[in-house]
């Protein structure tokens, strides 16, 4: 097992230390890359299915986001959960 510690700075009221199973989606490279976004960085999006196999970690992450930067849809893993949160992100920012 491997346990991700959450960069402080991050906002996160979770615990901050999250075990994860082997084999498991390990996100301590998006949690550095969300910790560089403050201030004058292109902004970060960030989109999932409800049901997602990784969801808990998004929540985690959507966390240290701001709210409008963070669209859940009802899905899981898969390109109709995808496409759906491509047309929203398109709709939201460029209609």
């Amino acid at each position: 097992m491997r346990s991700l510690l959450i960069p402080a700075g991050t906002g996160i009221t979770a615990p901050t230390r999250i075990i994860c199973l082997p084999g498991a989606y390990h996100a301590s490279e998006d949690w550095r890359f969300i910790q560089t976004q403050r201030g004058g960085r292109p902004r970060l999006y960030l989109g999932y299915g409800h049901e997602d196999r990784f969801s808990a970690a998004h929540r985690l992450m959507a966390q240290a986001m701001a709210p409008d930067a963070v669209d859940v849809v009802p899905g899981g893993h898969d390109w109709r959960t995808w496409t759906s949160l491509w047309e929203n992100f398109l709709t939201s920012r460029f209609a």
